[in-house]
């Protein structure tokens, strides 16, 4: 690397850039601490009042605010397999089998006539329900409310709270 001295104007402009990106990383920061308090005052108000969205009239002009709130779906796979019975698990859960330990899988296969109960403590399973499999199911009768009762927890998260100006 090449150092450049006694250049007063890049001596500037580096500096300068320098303290620049500072001040934005100190700026934006504060920005998202307030941000985030804020809405979380907001979505506190609207779920203590049991508001999907409410108005606020002020001199500023009158305000459409709708908190706006990820979903996520938490499923039990034990319990669901319980209450579909294997047959229509295996159809509204995929399972993708991934190997941890490559090397001892290798070395057991290549030992002997593999059996499953051995070969499963070399694999980490990652199971999703599928959507458009279980709605299938659902729209044919096969799944019913009530099995999947108490298999699942909604997860309700902030996104972000929207803010839309309105005419008086």
């Amino acid at each position: 690397m090449q150092v450049i001295e006694k250049n007063k104007e890049m001596e500037k402009a580096v500096l300068e850039l320098k303290k620049l990106n500072e001040d934005f990383k100190e700026y934006e920061n504060a920005y998202k601490e307030k941000k985030n308090r804020l809405q979380g005052l907001i979505k506190d108000y609207a779920d203590r009042n049991s508001f999907d969205e409410f108005g606020i009239n002020s001199k500023a002009g009158l305000f459409k605010v709708r908190p706006v709130l990820n979903r996520k779906i938490v499923w039990d796979y034990g319990k669901l397999l319980k209450k579909l019975g294997k047959k229509l698990y295996k159809q509204v859960v995929d399972k993708a089998y991934a190997i941890a330990d490559y090397e001892g899988f290798a070395s057991y296969l290549k030992s002997c006539g593999a059996d499953p109960k051995k070969v499963a403590p070399f694999l980490s399973v990652e199971q999703k329900v599928n959507d458009k499999k279980l709605n299938e199911c659902a729209s044919l009768g096969d799944v019913t409310e009530e099995q999947l009762k108490d298999c699942y927890k909604v997860e309700l998260s902030l996104k972000y709270v929207n803010i839309t100006e309105m005419e008086k």
